[in-house]
């Protein structure tokens, strides 16, 4: 069965997701590492992770481990901005693509270019 790859806006999943946003007892890096913890548990061995996450308030490095790549966009640009950018680059390349995020912008840019939406 083919790959696919999800792109995950990781700020916006972040805040909406109770289990995850950060508060009393948990920072924002520490959401961040728990987001990727709970991806590096998918069984699915087909299904890669691209999660996006804004670069203006984190100066974080860009990595890969196994099926998770993080990248951070370099302000001024946003990271719904890269998330486009991604999507325009990959989802010819890619056997599938998915954006998970509720910023309907972006879903309605990655929906245009032939990308599921979740």
């Amino acid at each position: 069965m083919p790959d696919r790859l999800v792109i995950v806006d990781g700020y916006n999943l972040i805040l909406r997701t109770p289990a995850l946003k950060p508060g009393e007892g948990r920072t924002l890096r520490q959401a961040r590492t728990k987001l990727l913890s709970l991806l590096s548990w998918t069984v699915d061995t087909r299904v890669r992770f691209l999660v996006v996450f804004d670069g203006a308030e984190v100066r974080g490095r860009d990595t890969r481990q196994d099926r998770i790549e993080v990248r951070y966009s370099k302000p001024p640009a946003k990271a719904d901005d890269l998330i486009r950018e991604l999507v325009a680059d990959r989802v010819d390349r890619e056997d599938g693509v998915t954006v998970v995020t509720s910023d309907l912008e972006v879903a309605r840019h990655a929906r245009a270019l032939g990308a599921d939406i979740s």
